[in-house]
């Protein structure tokens, strides 16, 4: 009897813009999949996507490769379907004035809070204005120097007014005509983000349509039966709309659990690695307490002391522990990863809210999970000290995460290509963990620099022409395109370059691992999934 293929679903959602379908997921794979054989090539299938219901939907499928592995020919991924989450044809309507309010804000935000990547967005819209101030200024003294305030004066300024109207005017027609040209590329990319973001009735809509799409396509790979994990994938605005998917399906999903119902009187049936999850996030929260990052800029957070990334290092161990008990229990949530790339989210303090303090009251209600999660005895008055750092409470005789807690079982990494000295390299994307948790493990990507890499790399590797991780600004839009390139591990050991990095956090070889885990138990009918309310607070 052969055994059972083991399949992981990798869900990738791309970024702002108007993009064409499968356009990012193609990219995708030929940066995830390595290439084998002679001559090397990605063996990977398109196939219809039945799951979405989506007609012009496919997903990609990667058979494992090779089957049975030798010396000669170690495993170089398992089975793998990739699919695309496609939203930006819903996003219609956009406006440059939707873009407005947010760079208002954005001007007016003090200094030391200005997110590192926008400071050079931040630096030319304040030298427009201060260059047109001065001139307007200039044009005031020019007209009343040497002048006493009498009725020739009073006459000839108004003159001046007069004549200066038209040609203000003129200038102003020529600006606006120049934005109505550049106003495509505007609303495409920048004004994506902002409405996805925005509470107005006009946004509101389109918001909850793309979520819904969202939770519906991992909702529905979930109760496929096809797949025994789920990796979702997001660059730039897509890393918002996965964020928002992920935690709406786990508000549905985290009461669901197996097995024979209890009176809450008898000792909870053992729920493996529940525990050492627990301690393992007070532990890190308390180490990175001390560094106050909810509370600096992005670049004064780029820096990990060690102790702490080897505390980061040991939840992401207990994560996946966790995440097994849950399985073994009878869970049926397969989302193990979550990876970013290149997203606005390391300044969702300025999108999603208006200021800092107002997305930091969120996290603190638990109504934007973090990693590791808030504790669950967390009240909303900030007086109230939590009772204990628990994420699971006894529902039906059983240990149950709560619903603000899908980063105890989901591990999130943030790649991005770092914005040096705020201009070379991608001005939109940054490090989370200060707004999203201390267990997001940020990482830099400080490879991809350009050139050929043939030492570590095939015989043919190389960077595409003058792309590179470091080229102001457009860097945003380079993560899928050094697919070939390895230059091998940085002084940490670590590789350095995207393609890579991609390929060691999504997981390509863990079969083995997820097979110990079959046969799992079917979740009870009268659990899977029914949304509830939880135990009150003080439950332990």
């Amino acid at each position: 009897m052969t055994e059972p293929e083991i399949r992981t679903a990798v869900v990738m959602v791309h970024g702002m813009g108007e993009q064409v379908p499968l356009e990012t997921v193609n990219q995708f794979v030929k940066t995830a999949l390595p290439r084998t054989g002679e001559p090397p090539t990605r063996q990977y299938f398109s196939r219809p996507d039945v799951v979405s219901g989506s007609y012009e939907a496919r997903k990609l499928a990667a058979y494992a490769q090779p089957v049975v592995p030798t010396a000669e020919h170690p495993r170089v991924h398992d089975r793998f379907d990739f699919y695309e989450y496609h939203w930006s044809y819903k996003m219609t309507g956009n406006r440059l004035g939707d873009f407005l309010p947010t760079l208002w804000r954005l001007l007016w935000r003090r200094p030391s809070t200005r997110p590192k990547g926008l400071r050079v967005i931040w630096l030319i819209a304040w030298g427009i204005i201060l260059i047109l101030f001065a001139l307007f200024v200039w044009f005031l003294l020019a007209r009343t120097a040497g002048q006493e305030v009498n009725a020739a004066g009073v006459i000839g300024f108004i003159l001046g007014v007069v004549i200066g109207l038209p040609a203000a005017a003129f200038l102003a027609s020529v600006v606006m005509w120049v934005l109505k040209l550049l106003g495509n590329t505007v609303t495409t990319y920048f004004v994506d983000v902002v409405r996805y973001l925005d509470n107005s009735p006009r946004s509101y809509a389109v918001r909850r349509d793309i979520r819904d799409g969202m939770v519906s396509l991992l909702r529905g790979i979930h109760e496929s039966g096809k797949y025994q994990r789920v990796v979702v994938v997001a660059h730039s605005l897509g890393g918002y709309i996965a964020y928002d998917g992920l935690t709406s399906l786990w508000a549905e999903y985290h009461t669901a659990h197996s097995g024979p119902i209890q009176d809450d009187d008898e000792p909870a049936p053992k729920l493996g690695g529940r525990e050492e999850v627990q301690k393992a996030g007070r532990a890190l929260r308390d180490a990175a307490a001390k560094y106050n990052w909810a509370e600096k800029p992005p670049e004064l957070v780029e820096t990990v002391p060690a102790d702490v990334r080897v505390l980061i290092d040991a939840y992401r161990d207990t994560q996946f522990a966790f995440w097994q008990g849950l399985r073994a229990q009878g869970s049926p949530w397969l989302i193990t990863d979550f990876i970013t790339l290149g997203t606005p989210m390391y300044f969702a303090d300025l999108l999603y809210t208006r200021k800092r303090s107002q997305f930091l009251e969120l996290v603190h209600r638990a109504e934007l999970p973090v990693c590791p999660p808030i504790p669950r005895s967390q009240m909303v008055e900030k007086t109230a000290v939590p009772q204990r750092e628990a994420y699971c409470s006894k529902e039906l005789g059983r240990w149950v995460p709560y619903h603000a807690a899908p980063f105890a079982a989901v591990r999130w990494t943030n790649l991005y290509f770092p914005a040096e000295k705020g201009f070379w390299g991608d001005w939109f994307g940054g490090p989370l963990r200060g707004l999203f948790g201390p267990g997001v493990l940020d990482i830099p990507v400080m490879g991809n620099v350009g050139g050929h890499a043939p030492a570590h790399g095939p015989k043919d590797g190389y960077s595409h022409g003058m792309k590179r991780r470091s080229t102001p600004g457009a860097a945003h839009g380079f993560y899928f395109s050094f697919a070939e390139e390895d230059s091998g591990p940085g002084p940490d050991g670590q590789p350095i370059d995207i393609a890579p990095l991609l390929r060691r956090y999504i997981g390509l070889t863990m079969e083995d691992e997820l097979r110990r885990m079959l046969p799992l138990p079917t979740a009870l009918g009268a659990t899977y999934p029914v949304p509830r309310e939880d135990a009150p607070t003080g439950t332990p």
